[in-house]
């Protein structure tokens, strides 16, 4: 399925939709998805919109692979269609799917990161992005850290992951 979504989106979303509805419909409907993200994001964006509320709930994936999909065609595009998404577990998929994509602005993935609502996820991305940033530019990433409204365990974590970032940057064995 996901191949044929690769070749032919439309088509493969068509068949997958008049499938019987049942637990396997929305699995072929999600694979349709991801293989459309991952040729077409922004085609697979504009189908997302027309899809139905509860296969969307049944699969908060679809935001993180098409904002995947997205980064490797146009990363300022796909950060603004990430943040426009509805709060909730729309929006941090997506967030997630954009910092995991790009990789490349570890001060404003963090700050995203910040934004999300699932504090999961948020510790997830919190803890790949501290410290790339840490191991670059430790003043201004503790300063940051800091600053920002976490549990002090979780502080104590992202300290202690950049500190052993920057020590593996420099060269150092841990």
């Amino acid at each position: 399925m996901q191949a044929w979504s690769y070749a032919d989106p439309a088509s493969a979303l068509q068949f997958a939709q008049s499938l019987p509805d049942d637990s396997k419909k929305n699995d072929y409907i999600s694979l349709a998805v991801m293989g459309w993200a991952g040729a077409d994001p922004v085609g697979a964006i504009n189908m997302l919109a027309q899809l139905p509320p509860e296969i969307l709930d049944s699969n908060p994936n679809f935001y993180s692979r098409l904002a995947e999909g997205l980064v490797k065609q146009d990363v300022a595009t796909a950060r603004e269609w990430a943040v426009s998404q509805p709060e909730g577990k729309p929006r941090d998929m997506a967030i997630e799917g954009f910092v995991m994509g790009t990789r490349n602005d570890p001060p404003g993935e963090f700050q995203l990161a910040l934004t999300v609502q699932d504090a999961d996820t948020q510790v997830y991305l919190l803890s790949t992005t501290y410290p790339n940033w840490y191991a670059k530019d430790p003043s201004a990433a503790a300063k940051a850290l800091e600053e920002a409204n976490l549990a002090e365990n979780v502080k104590a974590n992202l300290r202690n992951s950049g500190a052993q970032a920057a020590r593996k940057a420099q060269g150092v064995k841990n």
